[in-house]
């Protein structure tokens, strides 16, 4: 199953877009036989990403080890002109780093580099919270200057007018299918984001951190 996933891959990792190529039209027994354990070490073990973004400015990525004893490794190592605030990860060749001076900076996989791909830049004041949509296509950012924006790709956003009275906290953005809950100081609000219409708006004095439930 491993072989016939990798033959059939079209994502955009470099490594298994190269044994994809080379596997390509063989029985999945035969390239099982004639694959080494180094070659699956290196599909497989290569761990999962870790990013941290510092109030200095500093942004580094590390992949984490998975076999032997190798230490993470460090592979990217940016710096940015204004603190960094929060970082999401928007899909696995993708990051937003929320920074500020407003900016989100767009961090991407270029084959086997990451670079900065583009600034959003619509907010006036630093970035509180972000949340990439459902399947990384897209992103949701609110900004201590009071508005809360979706970024549907990334050359422009809208405003997300929510209808609140009090100010907006960071403990937000929430999604549940098309509605996007975001929390306020006194409020809990869901908008319907493909309805354009709220979904629900609740009053509660002191809400923190709210969450969502399938129960």
């Amino acid at each position: 199953r491993l072989v016939r996933w990798i033959q059939s891959y079209r994502g955009t990792d470099p490594l298994l877009q190269t044994k994809a190529r080379a596997w390509a039209g063989r029985d999945a027994a035969t390239v099982a036989t004639m694959s080494s354990t180094a070659e699956w070490d290196d599909l497989f073990g290569r761990g999962e990403m870790l990013a941290a973004g510092y109030r200095t400015g500093r942004f580094i990525l590390w992949q984490l080890k998975t076999h032997g004893s190798r230490s993470p490794e460090v592979v990217a190592d940016l710096s940015f002109a204004s603190g960094i605030r929060n970082v999401v990860w928007l899909n696995d060749d993708a990051l937003a780093v929320g920074c500020a001076d407003g900016r989100i900076a767009i961090v991407r996989r270029q084959d086997s580099t990451w670079r900065v791909g583009e600034f959003l830049s619509d907010h006036q004041d630093w970035i509180l919270a972000m949340v990439a949509t459902r399947h990384g296509s897209g992103l949701v950012s609110s900004s201590k200057d009071g508005t809360i924006r979706f970024w549907p790709g990334v050359d422009s956003s809208r405003e997300m007018k929510f209808a609140a009275e009090s100010p907006i906290v960071t403990s937000f953005p929430i999604w549940k299918g098309s509605v996007l809950m975001a929390c306020f100081r006194d409020e809990v609000i869901g908008l319907d984001v493909v309805a354009n219409r709220e979904a629900f708006h609740w009053k509660r004095p002191g809400v923190v951190l709210p969450s969502w439930t399938d129960l």
